[in-house]
């Protein structure tokens, strides 16, 4: 097995981020994750989560996030009308993306997330 870490982003620190997504990537089933970076429009969320969590960096803007922090996978929790845009987005970048699924999220938002993907999920690094 491998000593190298999977170095892993979110994009999000609202209620449902801070009350599932951040304690279970915070739990030793993840030992083999490095919590490189939390974003969120409001710096003063991303920097309690990150800090409660053991998170490294916080952001306000995912775009400079993700080009400083270069990492191998991006977790986005964010509300259903911003999450395909988002999601596009940091697809377009090149980063493989695990997002939620938000019920409300259209189907044509999920297509157009599923089209912009650059790799297969087989080439995730």
């Amino acid at each position: 097995m491998s000593d190298t870490k999977f170095r892993i982003a979110v994009i999000g620190a609202g209620i449902f981020a801070e009350a599932n997504i951040y304690p279970s990537l915070s739990t030793h089933f993840f030992d083999d994750v490095e919590r490189v970076a939390a974003c969120d429009l409001k710096p003063e969320r991303a920097r309690r989560l990150a800090q409660n969590y053991g998170w490294q960096k916080t952001y306000c803007d995912f775009r400079e996030m993700l080009n400083r922090e270069n990492p191998d996978g991006v977790v986005i929790v964010l509300g259903a009308p911003n999450h395909p845009e988002v999601a596009c987005q940091v697809l377009e970048m090149g980063f493989p993306v695990f997002w939620k699924n938000p019920p409300r999220c259209t189907w044509k938002g999920r297509w157009r997330s599923w089209r912009r993907q650059k790799k297969p999920v087989s080439q995730c690094r």
